[in-house]
C-alpha cells in the first residue's frame, strides 16, 4: 500500500513510560485549556505539584466507564481523579476534538475517509499484512482455510476474536467475539486493593486527595515496574514520604510495624527506609484472577491447529506470554514485535481495504419490542386492548440470532410496521438484545434495552426496518414494505435513549 500516509509520532514523553501508545487522559483547565494524552498527564502533574489544580479536571482511563455502565444515556456522567463529575458526552466530545485536531486535521484526512474499525480485526489485518510484506516465516503463511485466535490485551480490556482466511484472502469471523475488563489495568486495580488492605481504604483516599501528585507518582511507579515483571519474584516500590508520614501520624506506627500489626508480613515487607517489597505470593495473586479469566475465555475459541496471536500493550507481559504458551503449547503462539501498535496500524490497513473483513458473527440476539394480537399462551399480565381488540405487549420480534454469521453490507428486515392508530404519523420502537437464541418477550432474563428507532410512517404506508449488523457499527434504514425502496429519513437510530 504505497498510498498509506505515515504520521510521525511524538515519543519524548512516551519514552518515559515505556510505551508508544497515548494514554486515555484528558486535562481541562479553568481557562479553556484542553490537552489529551501524555501532554494532559504531564500538565496535571505539574499543577498538582504546585497545588494549583483546584479548578481543573483530569479524566483518566475514562473509556472504562462505558464498560462499567449498563444503561448509558445522554445524562450519563464520568468522574475525574478527584471525583468531580461531568457529562460523559462532553468528556468524549472534547477528547475526540483533541484527536481530530492532532491526527485528522494534521494529516489532512477528509471526513468521508473516516470509518470505524474493530480492534481485534484490525490487529489480525496488521499481522496478516506485515507477514505478507516481510515474508516472515516465523509467522507462517496466512493460507486459505487457516484459523487463528486474536487475543487483544490492552490497558483496560481484553478482547478475543477467532478468524479464518477465505479463498480471496479476506477474513471471516468464526465465533462471536467476547471481551471484558481483564486488560493490564486489572493488575493495577488489584495492586491498589492490596494497599487498601495494608493502609486502610480511608487513609489511601485521604492520601489521594491530600497528596495527589505523590499518588499519581506511585501509580506510575507501579505501572513501570509491572511492564518489567518477567516472573513472580518479589518487586520493590518506593513509597512516597507523604504516605509514610501519614501512616505514622494516623496509626502511630511505621509501615513495617503496621504490616506486623495487621499480620500481613507474608504479603509485603519494608526494605531500606521507604521501599515496599511485595512478596512472590503477592505477585502471583496480582495476576491470578486476570490470567485465569483469560485462559478460561480462550477455551471456548480454541480449535485444533488454530494459531494464537497476542497483540496489545499488555500482551508484552512476559508472564502473560509464558502462561499462554504453557496452557496452549501445542498451538503456534505468535507475539509480533510491534504488538502494542498492531491495532493502530491494522486500522489503517482496514481503512484502505474494508473488504478485507467479509463477515462477522452476532454477539447477541437482536430484535424490536412490538405489539401483536394476543395469542394462546401469552402471559395475561402483558395483555392490553386497543380499539377493542386484545393485544400482547412487550413481544420480542427477532431480527438476528446470537452466533449467526452475517456478511458485510447484508441487512435484515423486521416485519411490516404500521401505526396502530389512523392518526399516528410516527412510531418509536425499542431495540433489545438477548443472550438467548429465541426470546419471546423483552421481559425475559437476559434481555436488555439498547436503544430505539423512530419510524416515520402513516396509516397507508407500511415500513420495514432494515438493520445491518455485519458492519463495524449498527446501521438502520427504513424501506417501503411493498417496493423495497429506501425511504429517506424513515428510520432514525438512537442508542442513548433512556
Amino acid at each position: 500500500m504505497d498510498n498509506i500516509l505515515v504520521v510521525k509520532k511524538k515519543v519524548q514523553l512516551a519514552a518515559k513510560y515505556m510505551s508508544e501508545k497515548v494514554p486515555t487522559a484528558l486535562f481541562l483547565g479553568p481557562d479553556g485549556e484542553t490537552l489529551f494524552g501524555w501532554e494532559a498527564q504531564q500538565r496535571y502533574k505539574e499543577l498538582t505539584e504546585d497545588e494549583a489544580n483546584q479548578d481543573c479536571y483530569y479524566f483518566k482511563r475514562f473509556k472504562m466507564d462505558l464498560l462499567k455502565t449498563d444503561d448509558l444515556t445522554r445524562d450519563s456522567v464520568v468522574r475525574d481523579v478527584n471525583g468531580l463529575s461531568m457529562a460523559a458526552m462532553r468528556v468524549f466530545q472534547l477528547a475526540i476534538a483533541c484527536l481530530k485536531d492532532r491526527v485528522i486535521d494534521g494529516a489532512g484526512i477528509r471526513p468521508e475517509q473516516l470509518t470505524f474499525a474493530l480492534e481485534p480485526e484490525a490487529a489480525a489485518l496488521f499481522i496478516r499484512n506485515s507477514q505478507m510484506e516481510r515474508k516472515d516465516d516465523r509467522l507462517d503463511k496466512f493460507a486459505v482455510g487457516k484459523k487463528f485466535l486474536v487475543v487483544d490485551l490492552g490497558g483496560g480490556t481484553g478482547d478475543l476474536t477467532s478468524m479464518q482466511v477465505t479463498e480471496n484472502l479476506s477474513l471471516r469471523q468464526l465465533h462471536r467475539s467476547c471481551g471484558g475488563d481483564w486488560g493490564g489495568e486489572s493488575i493495577n486495580i488489584t495492586f491498589w486493593e492490596i494497599l487498601n488492605k495494608i493502609f486502610g481504604t480511608d487513609m489511601i483516599e485521604e492520601f489521594k486527595h491530600k497528596y495527589l501528585s505523590d499518588y499519581l507518582e506511585l501509580e506510575d511507579a507501579f505501572e513501570s515496574k509491572k511492564r518489567l515483571i518477567t516472573d513472580f519474584r518479589e518487586i520493590q516500590i518506593s513509597l512516597p514520604q507523604s504516605l509514610i508520614d501519614m501512616t505514622q501520624e494516623k496509626c502511630q506506627k511505621s509501615v513495617e510495624d503496621l504490616l506486623v500489626y495487621k499480620r500481613m508480613t507474608d504479603v509485603a515487607c519494608v526494605r531500606g527506609r521507604n521501599r515496599l517489597s511485595l512478596s512472590q505470593g503477592t505477585m502471583e495473586s496480582l495476576f491470578r484472577t486476570t490470567v485465569c479469566t483469560l485462559i478460561e475465555e480462550m477455551r471456548q475459541f480454541i480449535e485444533e491447529d488454530m494459531k494464537i496471536i497476542l497483540v496489545g500493550g499488555f500482551s508484552n507481559s512476559k508472564i502473560i506470554q509464558d502462561v499462554v504458551r504453557k496452557e496452549y503449547g501445542s498451538h503456534n503462539v505468535i507475539i509480533h514485535p510491534e504488538s502494542d501498535l498492531a491495532v493502530l496500524k491494522g486500522a489503517v490497513f482496514y481503512g484502505h481495504e474494508p473488504a478485507s473483513i467479509c463477515s462477522r458473527v452476532c454477539k447477541y440476539t437482536y430484535g424490536l419490542e412490538v405489539q401483536r394480537y394476543f395469542l394462546k399462551g401469552d402471559p395475561e399480565e402483558l395483555k392490553t386492548r386497543i380499539d377493542g381488540h386484545p393485544y400482547c405487549t412487550k413481544v420480542f420480534a427477532k431480527i438476528v440470532t446470537i452466533g449467526e454469521e452475517i456478511g458485510i453490507g447484508i441487512g435484515r428486515a423486521s416485519e411490516e410496521i404500521s401505526p396502530l392508530s389512523k392518526h399516528a404519523t410516527s412510531m418509536t420502537m425499542k431495540i433489545y438484545k438477548s443472550t438467548q437464541r429465541n426470546p419471546r418477550y423483552v421481559t425475559e432474563p437476559g434481555c436488555d434495552h439498547v436503544g430505539q428507532i423512530k419510524v416515520e410512517t402513516s396509516w397507508k404506508q407500511e415500513i420495514k426496518v432494515w438493520m445491518k449488523f455485519g458492519e463495524a457499527e449498527l446501521i438502520v434504514e427504513g424501506r417501503d414494505a411493498g417496493t423495497g425502496e429506501l425511504v429517506e429519513g424513515a428510520a432514525t437510530l438512537d442508542l442513548l435513549a433512556s
